[in-house]
């Protein structure tokens, strides 16, 4: 007899097993269960049980390759819906609160759907879910179902400043929102995110799948994209242009860490593993990124997969900084061992052409048994070699108050030398507005000075410069003396913004009972704040998004909103989210308990 006429039903008991495998608030209907964990289910047959005669095989694996031995680390990186999300530069440090949303209602449908659309399944689904027992291979699919460049995924990425057709990324909150319009626009691709959306949504969806998963974020991140371990950063001398590189220096990048064994790997690299569902370079022909061991990063084993020499670039790659200018500015007396004797071998013309172009010979050979030496850098590269100049002359660039948006941005440029005599410069200073990519958005200020730097002594040359921008941007200032090159970045800093948000609530919260909350905003800037909108999320409280448009926001006053809100969960957190777009993004967070 076939199987479907010797089993007449199976129950899976998903309200007793779900509770235990603490899967109850995903689903009362479909059973969820943990690895490594029982569970009990009741299978009816056509005829009773004989021992000795009838046999019942299951097929089953015990091992977890996602086990993290401490409860509280457990309750944090697989159970915690809310987390918080860093951004803004290495010396003016953000953050945002974020709600994952892993235990929404529809989560169960949304993250199986996106397995579901993968390239791996459509090409062959039967191979594809045998392996979604292996959370290396699931982490790479969702890291690749996040980004949109390839298949039907759930982001459209976009850097800039125009987002019409769609979100602007510093408007989410939270991850479920993405996933819900995502799932109900066909899986077609949310328009728009960047790092810190992708990253966010990418840890929901590990989470909900049971894998340990926090967001990580790497100041000063490097994009190495010709993959030689090296980041070549032009300036120009004078003004601002394209430069011949696509290798940049992030403000910050923003990735996820998931926790599993790998067993495919040498003995070692368990533990956290970097993913990054960023689309920035492709992998195998896909831009999926990731797992990547954090150890094998640390150590530089680039031999080991997956992608860990991408990674390895993005947090200890060699950065060097080219003037693109005159043939002399740069690139003097490169030298070498003669062969065959200790002399010095002077190779200046095998790396610059004689037109003066910054040139720079990628030859990695020395990368090749990377994994032996542990250490990818050629040992010259960090060293500062002696050169024969005649004097030398130092920059200094000391911020004379913190900047602020809507505030002017004040600085000193200090410079002075060792030379006996009087020395004539030319300083080039510009300053450009930048995006956290290193993306140039406009030039604020493009001067040109003449000074005489007498012996001895230092020039102080004073700048103040309005900075109208938005607090996504920061100014990165650049000044130049003969041959040496300053590039000193400034963040617009948000606390001012984030300290005038209040967020009350004026009557007790109460299951099934409203409440009556009140949100007041002090402008500080000098500018009157025009289509403002208050927007309220938060998984458990609402499905959807509540917009609330608001009157122009004049300078310098307070403004008062409160609404009325059903409280109609039975347990979980409540997120409010203030994000005041177009001119000053305004950002604050309460958490709440019930």
């Amino acid at each position: 007899k076939t199987k479907l006429e010797i089993i007449l039903g199976v129950d899976f008991k998903p309200a007793q097993n779900n509770p235990l495998h603490h899967t109850g608030v995903l689903s009362r209907t479909l059973l969820i269960v943990r690895r490594g964990q029982s569970f009990s289910m009741q299978i009816q047959f056509n005829h009773p049980f004989i021992s000795g005669i009838h046999n019942l095989v299951f097929t089953v694996t015990t091992a977890d390759w996602v086990y993290m031995p401490e409860e509280d680390d457990r309750q944090e990186y697989v159970m915690n819906t809310h987390g918080i999300i860093y951004k803004g530069s290495g010396n003016y440090i953000t953050s945002m609160n974020w709600d994952y949303g892993q235990f929404e209602e529809k989560m169960v449908q949304i993250c199986l759907t996106l397995l579901d659309l993968s390239h791996k399944h459509l090409k062959d689904p039967a191979d594809d879910v045998s392996a979604r027992c292996n959370p290396i291979y699931v982490s790479r699919i969702i890291s690749s179902m996040i980004n949109s460049e390839d298949d039907r995924g759930v982001l459209q990425g976009r850097w800039g400043d125009n987002f019409v057709g769609g979100t602007a990324p510093t408007h989410w909150s939270g991850s479920y929102t993405i996933l819900q319009r995502w799932l109900t626009i066909d899986c077609y691709p949310v328009k728009f995110g960047q790092c810190w959306v992708f990253a966010g949504v990418m840890c929901s969806v590990m989470r909900f799948f049971g894998i340990p998963c926090r967001v990580v974020t790497n100041y000063q991140s490097a994009h190495d994209n010709n993959k030689n371990l090296i980041v070549d950063v032009y300036h120009p001398d004078y003004g601002v242009r394209d430069m011949p590189s696509k290798d940049s220096v992030w403000n910050y990048h923003v990735w996820v860490e998931g926790w599993m064994k790998r067993p495919d790997l040498r003995p070692g690299f368990d533990g956290w593993q970097v993913l990054d569902p960023t689309p920035q370079e492709k992998s195998e022909g896909i831009y999926w990124c990731g797992p990547a061991p954090v150890t094998a990063i640390l150590n530089g084993n680039t031999d080991l997969k997956y992608d860990v020499p991408f990674v390895f670039a993005e947090v200890n790659a060699d950065c060097i900084d080219w003037l693109v200018g005159k043939s002399l500015k740069l690139g003097q007396n490169i030298s070498t061992k003669s062969v065959g004797s200790d002399k010095r071998w002077n190779i200046t013309s095998d790396y610059k052409k004689k037109e003066g172009q910054a040139y720079f010979y990628q030859d990695m050979k020395y990368i090749k048994g990377a994994s032996s030496d542990q250490g990818l850098h050629h040992p010259h590269l960090r060293q500062n070699t002696p050169t024969t100049s005649t004097y030398s002359l130092f920059l200094s660039v000391f911020q004379v108050s913190k900047p602020l948006n809507g505030e002017d941005v004040k600085v000193n440029l200090v410079l002075h030398s060792d030379a006996s005599v009087s020395r004539p410069l030319t300083i080039s200073i510009t300053v450009t507005a930048m995006s956290y990519n290193a993306t140039p958005l406009s030039i604020i200020l493009c001067e040109l000075k003449k000074e005489t730097l007498l012996p001895g002594k230092g020039t102080t040359d004073h700048e103040e410069e309005w900075c109208s921008r938005s607090s996504n941007s920061s100014s990165s200032g650049g000044g130049s003396g003969g041959s040496p090159l300053m590039t000193v970045q400034f963040k617009l800093k948000e606390e001012i913004i984030t300290y005038t948000v209040c967020v009350q609530l004026l009557t007790s919260a109460r299951v099934y009972r409203e409440v009556l909350l009140e949100v007041s905003f002090w402008n500080p800037v000098n500018e009157t704040l025009k289509e403002c909108t208050l927007t309220l999320s938060g998984s458990g409280l609402w499905t959807e998004e509540q917009n609330f448009r608001s009157a122009p926001l004049c300078t310098k006053t307070l403004t008062k909103a409160s609404e009325f809100l059903s409280i109609f969960f039975l347990n979980g957190s409540i997120f409010h989210k203030i994000d005041s777009a177009r001119i000053v993004p305004v950002k604050d967070s309460i958490f709440y308990r019930f």
